[in-house]
């Protein structure tokens, strides 16, 4: 594994492999797996942490995003954003209050008011539609491709697989 946990980029044959994220919560485990090199992240969360998550809060919220996000059910999302956020920018030791929260949260699809600035750049922020009272979100940074026939929103499968 990398210094920062993640699995090696490139095969023992110096193939690439692809970029992956993990989460798991009480409810559900989830991995998100993007083209090589392609800043992912993924988090999950269930509802039994918001009273932990609204007392912490301003451990991880910015003094501008508290009076907006630290409370249910918004904090939830807050925190799931900033998890999966974090694990996208790959920067270890990165303060999750600088982490910037999107002006809408989508539901499978980016928008314009759903992508944030990370160091290395803009990332799409999207919530995973599940059949569960948890939060799953996935945060990506866009790839691009000069093939005219890609369609980066075809590479995004927000369908759960298993639940337990």
């Amino acid at each position: 594994t990398s210094k920062n946990g993640r699995p090696n980029d490139m095969a023992p044959d110096g193939r690439p492999f692809p970029a992956i994220s993990v989460s798991h919560c009480r409810s559900m485990a989830a991995i998100a797996i993007a083209p090589p090199g392609t800043p992912i992240g993924i988090d999950c969360e269930t509802p039994d942490r918001l009273r932990q998550l609204e007392r912490v809060a301003p451990r991880f919220l910015s003094s501008d995003q508290l009076e907006v996000w630290s409370k249910a059910p918004a904090v939830l999302w807050a925190w799931t954003i900033k998890e999966a956020a974090y694990k996208a920018a790959d920067r270890p030791g990165l303060d999750l209050g600088w982490i910037p929260l999107p002006m809408e949260m989508p539901l499978g699809e980016p928008t314009a008011d759903s992508m944030i600035k990370l160091p290395d750049g803009d990332f799409c922020v999207v919530q995973i539609d599940n059949p569960m009272p948890s939060v799953l979100m996935l945060v990506y940074a866009p790839v691009e491709s000069d093939d005219e026939d890609y369609d980066d929103e075809d590479c995004i499968d927000t369908t759960p697989i298993r639940e337990f």
